[in-house]
């Protein structure tokens, strides 16, 4: 296995090493580890892990829903959907039928220690963006009205209640008008219809807008925003 310690260390000199090698390093590091169990191996690559893929301390990024793990369980989930992990690489020389056994289930283990809950990437979020610059029972009423738009137009095409009844809704707040329209702008350029409300009794002006469902999995731009917050 000493090939892949070499081809790892080329890797990180040229700054090439991406997250699947910090990963298959990790596996292989616990594996040559002296007078370990095999939990104690698991135990020392999950540790590894976590020394390279640092946890999330973004305030903004922690309150739109990102958990602290986030990045190693992205990178994992990432990984075992590709299995090039379990799949090792060339450059890695087993000795023994074992350790290859070993080192699958090293991979495992660390796939299910890292997973994202089972219904992760079945889930789908709407984002509703609410300007700030008025009350905040106001900022209730416009968020509900382009909420409301969204699923009048997304139930007029036969979307059944079910789909409604599963989706997870995340409000952000943005300060005024021209917010509003800098972040409608960006939800639009990442692929995403959106339905915006104008409120006639402020002269037809822009105070919400709601995104259609977003997979999680495809939601990583919009983590940026700050969810909204009642001042």
């Amino acid at each position: 296995m000493t090939n892949y310690i070499e081809a790892y260390k080329t890797l990180a000199r040229a700054k090439a090493n991406d997250s699947i090698a910090i990963i298959q390093y990790a596996i292989v590091r616990a594996m040559m580890a002296k007078d370990l169990t095999k939990e104690q191996r698991i135990q020392r690559a999950i540790d590894l892990v976590r020394r390279h893929f640092h946890p999330i301390k973004n305030a903004k990024q922690l309150d739109n829903g990102r958990e602290a793990d986030w990045a190693v369980r992205f990178y994992t989930e990432i990984v075992k959907r590709r299995e090039r992990v379990l799949n090792h690489p060339e450059s890695i020389l087993f000795n023994t039928p074992e350790d290859r056994v070993l080192y699958k289930n090293i991979a495992v283990a660390l796939y299910d220690h890292f997973k994202c809950p089972a219904d992760y990437y079945t889930r789908e979020y709407v984002y509703i963006f609410v300007r700030q610059d008025i009350s905040p029972e106001y900022q209730l009423v416009q968020a509900a009205h382009a909420a409301a738009k969204m699923g009048h137009r997304l139930g007029a095409g036969g979307v059944e209640d079910e789909k409604f009844d599963g989706l997870y809704f995340t409000v952000i707040g943005v300060e005024d008008q021209f917010a509003l329209g800098s972040a409608m702008a960006d939800v639009q350029s990442r692929g995403y219809v959106v339905y915006l409300f104008t409120e006639p009794d402020i002269g037809d002006q822009p105070t919400a807008f709601a995104s259609e469902p977003i997979p999680a999995d495809e939601r990583r731009g919009l983590l940026s925003y700050r969810r909204l917050v009642f001042r």
